[in-house]
């Protein structure tokens, strides 16, 4: 593999590797302090806020559209960041197996 495709390679790696970990992070961020609330802060998770629904079940439902956002902005950084990687290092590869196929 020619060192272009290498260097290509590392950068693939570490831009998917970057949104991977941010997104998980963020989610699972948001996850553990709802949890730490929820077990170190009982009397601010039961206050009502509207009706019958009190702060910890809003922040509870608040999961729900906070993963459906960190998806979308996962496809879309992935589009953004990962994908014109990826391709360059798709198109590398198939230049070096036509050179390997011509030289047979």
């Amino acid at each position: 593999m020619p060192a272009r495709a290498d260097t290509e390679l590392v950068r693939l790696r570490s831009a998917y590797r970057w949104l991977r970990r941010s997104m998980t992070l963020g989610v699972l961020g948001y996850f553990t302090v709802w949890l730490a609330m929820a077990a170190y802060l009982p009397n601010l998770m039961a206050q009502s806020v509207a009706g019958s629904v009190n702060l910890g079940v809003l922040l509870g439902l608040l999961l729900i559209p906070i993963t459906l956002l960190t998806i979308i902005s996962y496809e879309l950084f992935a589009r953004v960041t990962v994908d014109p990687i990826s391709h360059r290092v798709r198109i590398a590869d198939e230049e070096e197996r036509e050179n390997e196929e011509e030289g047979r």
